[in-house]
């Protein structure tokens, strides 16, 4: 029996918790255009490319397409409902971007503080130079590592991958769910940075240092402020670093297309970034720990559109906003898809025209990202396929959740959401 010929019906006429499902054409959008988009991911699960999905569309904060299809657990036949929980992986770093904002705003640091204030052993970083004869070549850095490099993935500290064999560095070191993240941190300092502070682009480790930054800064575990500063005053109840025991039935698998057998559950094969079903857990990675729902995850991005403030709550001033969603990104790095290299034309779908902000990324170039991306636009995912973007332009704002980690097409689903979700307005002026 097919995945297809098993699953559940569609959940896609009914609202999520605390959303009321509206007709699109209320709030300029055709239900005919955005009815593609259902049908676009439901042919993936159909066709056991995907386990299950879960999309959230609003407009100016109105809920236009709200759609559950397929399975969190195929092998246990459980689906996907607004219950269900995601791996975010680097879809936390965001949420710890924004809770150093919080500390930001308090006036607890400023973004051109040396990181070595708050972390010594980063006085003595070195960058790497180069490897010759099998040697690992180190300079000393130009200036400084500072906290702004940090948020915009300026500092050096690149993803293991990154760097040269000859390192030695091993993702254990850093992420080991035995060990905190601290100790993680201080493992890392010891790693050559990849370029000088400031003059270079690395996704990598940046958000684990800011989650410990919090900690040194606030004095308490990263879990616990980013609960009180941020997850509770967004009313984010379904939004983790330790799964609570009553919800871990919750929590998805995670699945992946492998040749020649198909799709296949890899949740024990993929590197966990946090312990997140151990209530003794100590390791809380701020680029990769959290687990969330679809609605949790659409407060962020509503919070954003409105300014700061979401329900009532001011989170922040307008002002820092409008300055956190920014190109931020060093001016001799032309976009995050040249500075790797990449000449694949999968991986340009989702780099190409992106700058990083002091959230995550935003669309700096039409051209170069050659899609219906709206400039201006901001966009945040995760390793297991979950996005949600915003756009301040039209007020559409979108949030999909599977937890798929096969490369190809997660490269290509990303953009076939955004696409499918703006190519169904019919009214480009904001609705009242």
């Amino acid at each position: 029996m097919t995945i297809s010929q098993q699953l559940p019906p569609s959940s896609s006429g009914q609202a999520p918790t605390s959303e009321i499902l509206i007709e699109p054409e209320t709030v300029g959008v055709s239900s005919a255009r955005l009815e593609r988009l259902r049908k676009k991911f439901h042919a993936y699960v159909d066709e056991q490319k995907l386990s299950g999905v879960s999309m959230l569309v609003t407009r100016c904060g109105k809920a236009i397409l709200h759609d559950l299809y397929g399975y969190q657990d195929i092998e246990n036949r459980i689906p996907i409902t607004d219950d269900t929980l995601f791996r975010l992986y680097s879809m936390t770093k965001p949420l710890t971007s924004l809770l150093l904002i919080v500390l930001f705003e308090e006036g607890r640091f400023l973004m051109f503080d040396p990181v070595a204030d708050y972390i010594p052993e980063f006085k003595d970083v070195k960058v790497l130079k180069g490897v010759e004869n099998g040697k690992v070549l180190l300079e000393t850095p130009r200036r400084q590592m500072m906290i702004y490099d940090l948020f915009a993935h300026s500092s050096g500290l690149g993803n293991f991958h990154l760097l040269p064999p000859e390192v030695g560095l091993q993702r254990a070191s850093v992420l080991d769910v035995k060990k905190t993240i601290g100790e993680g941190v201080r493992n890392l300092a010891k790693i050559p940075l990849l370029f000088h502070p400031g003059e270079g682009f690395a996704y990598g480790h940046s958000h684990d240092v800011l989650g410990h930054l919090a900690e040194i800064i606030t004095g308490d575990r990263l879990d616990k402020v980013m609960r009180e500063k941020l997850l509770d005053p967004l009313g984010m109840d379904d939004t983790h670093f330790i799964v609570p025991a009553h919800r871990i039935k919750h929590l998805a698998q995670v699945y992946g297309m492998q040749p020649g057998k198909g799709l296949l559950n890899v949740t024990a094969s993929v590197p966990p970034s946090g312990d997140y079903i151990n209530p003794e857990a100590i390791m809380f990675s701020g680029g990769g720990g959290l687990v969330s729902s679809t609605a949790d995850v659409m407060k962020v991005t509503h919070m954003l559109l409105n300014g700061g403030v979401l329900n009532g709550v001011e989170l922040f001033s307008p002002f820092t906003v409008n300055y956190m969603l920014q190109d931020h990104m060093p001016r001799a790095v032309k976009s995050m898809y040249e500075t790797y290299g990449n000449t694949d034309i999968l991986f340009k779908r989702v780099m190409g025209g992106l700058r990083m902000s002091l959230f995550f990324a935003t669309v700096a170039d039409v051209q170069e990202r050659a899609s219906l991306d709206a400039k201006g636009s901001f966009t945040y995912g995760g390793l297991a396929n979950t996005l949600s973007f915003g756009d301040p332009g039209t007020g559409l704002a979108g949030t999909l959740m599977v937890q798929d980690v096969s490369t190809p097409l997660n490269l290509r689903m990303t953009n076939e959401f955004k696409l499918l979700c703006y190519q169904a307005i019919r009214c480009l002026d904001r609705p009242t």
